[in-house]
């Protein structure tokens, strides 16, 4: 039996976007599962671009936990296919934030780029929707599935999005890292939530 793998899609919103997904997802009753926030700290080897092969190494920090992440480099049928489905290993360490900073510095690593978003979650049939605010970037749908085939789950996200009504040509293909260290796409015009600037 093949594993089960969480396949994602992830899709670039406007402020007219946002209220228009918040309305439909009201619609259909999906569940809200909550919301949170979490602070996330990207980190390279030296002598390996990170940027390019698109892997992953990171603490995420929460106030309800803190973890390090891997996730290998993404392979050429996750670009083709627009979706991802890595297999990401995590480490809890609760409580030792900057020890964990301090222990990959001095391992050589490089700390890069900050990510700081804001999620609400929602559930949609078998689908996770997540609604992310990301700062500097602004507003993100990121729908993911469990599934042991890779295909089916991508036929059955981007169904889901159509149902949303999410724009297909709005489908985004970098990481959030990527794109706040190139903050090419920031929406000025979108308030942050929750009365924040």
């Amino acid at each position: 039996m093949a594993p089960i793998k969480e396949i994602e899609l992830k899709f670039k919103l406007t402020e007219e976007d946002k209220a228009a997904l918040l309305s439909r997802l009201n619609e259909l009753s999906a569940k809200h599962e909550g919301h949170k926030k979490e602070i996330d700290y990207y980190y390279a080897r030296q002598g390996r671009d990170f940027m390019q092969t698109k892997e992953c190494l990171r603490i995420r920090y929460t106030p309800d936990y803190t973890e390090i992440t891997y996730k290998p480099a993404t392979t050429e049928e996750m670009k083709e296919a627009q979706s991802f489905w890595k297999k990401e290993i995590n480490l809890r360490i609760d409580g030792q934030l900057e020890q964990a900073r301090e222990f990959l510095q001095g391992l050589g690593c490089i700390e890069f780029v900050k990510v700081a978003k804001e999620r609400d979650t929602y559930k949609l049939n078998e689908v996770i929707i997540a609604l992310d605010y990301i700062e500097g970037v602004r507003w993100f749908a990121e729908l993911e599935i469990q599934d042991e085939n890779e295909m089916n789950a991508l036929a059955a996200l981007k169904k889901c999005a159509q149902e949303l009504n999410i724009k297909s040509e709005s489908i985004v293909t970098e990481p959030y890292r990527d794109l706040c260290m190139k903050k090419d796409i920031v929406d000025t015009s979108s308030p942050a939530p929750r009365g924040e600037a």
